[in-house]
């Protein structure tokens, strides 16, 4: 019995170690691609806007928390394109704003928000 609480405790202190050392470097998700880039954006982007920074976007079912996520520059540690049907895992912190300018009248802007990808992987 002692021997079985022990384990718990050792199971417990890694759990909050993993925990701590998300919260500090970002928050975690995953989940199944189901749009790369996003759809939204990419329409605006083929019609007569212009989206900054350029569209790379995923959108993924996900586990928890949200689900569109902008990529940047990060790129895969398993060194594989995002695509549709890959199941994805990384952590994500702050967001990133993406801009798209009508280049004909009306000129207006139109703004979406993504969580920024600091680490992911994809299989």
């Amino acid at each position: 019995m002692k021997k079985d609480w022990k384990k718990i405790g050792v199971i417990l202190i890694v759990l909050l170690s993993f925990k701590i050392a998300y919260a500090a470097s970002g928050q975690p998700f995953g989940g199944k691609i189901t749009e790369a880039p996003d759809n939204q954006v990419k329409t605006k982007d083929d019609s007569t806007y212009t989206c900054k920074p350029e569209n790379k976007t995923i959108v993924i079912k996900s586990f928890k928390g949200p689900t569109k996520y902008y990529i940047g520059e990060t790129k895969s540690k398993t060194n594989k394109k995002e695509s549709l049907g890959q199941w994805v895992l990384g952590r994500y912190n702050g967001t990133t704003t993406i801009s798209c300018t009508n280049d004909v009248e009306p000129w207006d802007t139109i703004t979406y928000q993504f969580n920024t990808i600091q680490v992911w992987g994809s299989w």
